[in-house]
């Protein structure tokens, strides 16, 4: 990916993250805004939550909380590559 192409998807990433997230993992992914949310900066899940765990969240949902599945195919507002910037961002 061109560095273009890697500052495009993090700002559609951010725009994403700002409209679809934020309420519940905060403003800064600092988590606990509402619904119990985790931090999305903390080291622990930096260190543990790898770009597939982070894709099946975020398109499936998690399954005994708040978060919703977000994919089009689930029934979410978001496609792959709208899911994929996310992470970008997320990361």
């Amino acid at each position: 990916m061109s560095a273009a192409a890697a500052a495009e998807a993090g700002a559609d990433g951010r725009a994403l993250y700002l409209k679809y997230c934020q309420t519940c993992h905060g403003a800064n992914l600092q988590g606990y805004a509402g619904d119990h949310a985790p931090s999305l900066v903390s080291p622990t899940f930096r260190a543990t939550a790898s770009d597939e765990f982070l894709y099946t969240a975020i398109a499936r949902g998690r399954a005994g909380t708040a978060m919703a599945g977000y994919d089009s195919e689930f029934g979410g507002p978001l496609d792959d590559r709208q899911i994929a910037s996310l992470i970008q961002y997320i990361r």
